[in-house]
């Protein structure tokens, strides 16, 4: 008795494994931010680079956890314009966000025809570090000035940043080279109102275009 047992967890232990497979996931992403006061971000181009398995749950639904590095970055931009003792001065600013994550996605895929699928689910994200470089250019008299400076803001950016994910992608190679599109929106502010900089009550918005290459 014992060795049927025995036996049917091995068959069954096997066949649970064989469903599962490890891989590499790298991914370009463009981002910005939403919200109230998200009016003069612009898109910035970042990445994310990890690991990803893949579990079978049955032939149509997969569940796609992942532990990735996620860099992204967001632009500023303003320009304004004020009049000083009859002349136009002109300053233009110019703000790249630059921020490092830890990015855990929990994604469900679902496979609707052979070699498409469609995923959908929540990303937790735990904040590294976060960069700002700062340029300001002021105009007068058909000349300027550029001022430049760097700073780390990584105690303005809240640790925690809960998000969404949905996209689809295209099965290359089965069980081999995947290409997919997700779109990541952010669900809370992603800085501190201490910051000074009302921006930082944004949310973040990227999409991202990845690449997975299944090795297991």
């Amino acid at each position: 008795m014992l060795k049927k047992f025995l036996v049917a967890a091995l068959i069954m232990a096997n066949a649970v494994f064989a469903q599962i497979h490890y891989g590499g996931r790298a991914a370009m992403n463009i981002g910005s931010a939403w919200g109230d006061y998200s009016d003069d971000a612009n898109w910035g181009i970042g990445f994310n680079v990890g690991a990803i398995a893949k579990i079978g749950i049955d032939p149509i639904i997969e569940f796609i956890p992942g532990l990735e590095m996620d860099f992204r970055r967001i632009g500023i931009e303003s320009c304004e314009t004020e009049e000083y003792q009859g002349y136009d001065i002109k300053v233009t600013q110019k703000i790249s966000l630059e921020m490092w994550y830890l990015d855990i996605p929990v994604v469900a895929r679902a496979n609707v025809v052979p070699r498409l699928h469609v995923d959908i689910g929540v990303l937790f994200s735990f904040e590294i570090a976060a960069y700002v470089h700062f340029d300001a250019t002021v105009s007068a008299l058909d000349q300027s000035e550029t001022l430049s400076d760097n700073a780390d803001y990584s105690k303005f950016i809240t640790i925690f940043d809960p998000g969404l994910i949905a996209g689809f992608g295209v099965s290359i190679i089965p069980d081999l080279l995947d290409i997919d599109f997700r779109f990541v929106l952010g669900l809370a502010s992603f800085g501190d109102e201490d910051a000074g900089v009302v921006f930082f009550r944004s949310q973040h918005m990227r999409m991202q275009l990845g690449a997975t290459f299944w090795f297991l």
